[in-house]
């Protein structure tokens, strides 16, 4: 039976902060274009795409 690699807890962590960085970018990025859209069609797109990153 092959043994699992094993995981480094301090790697899973980097990336966990990594993950949570990048989720909040998203929404102060999809929160700005919201603000500055002139297009509707637009303003409700990346709505929607902030809606999806907040409950990520």
């Amino acid at each position: 039976m092959a043994s699992s690699p094993k995981v480094r807890s301090d790697q899973v962590h980097e990336l966990l902060l990594q993950a949570l960085e990048t989720e909040r970018g998203g929404i102060l990025i999809y929160t700005a274009a919201v603000n500055a859209a002139i297009n509707e069609d637009l303003k409700k797109e990346w709505s929607g795409y902030l809606d999806e990153i907040r409950t990520h």
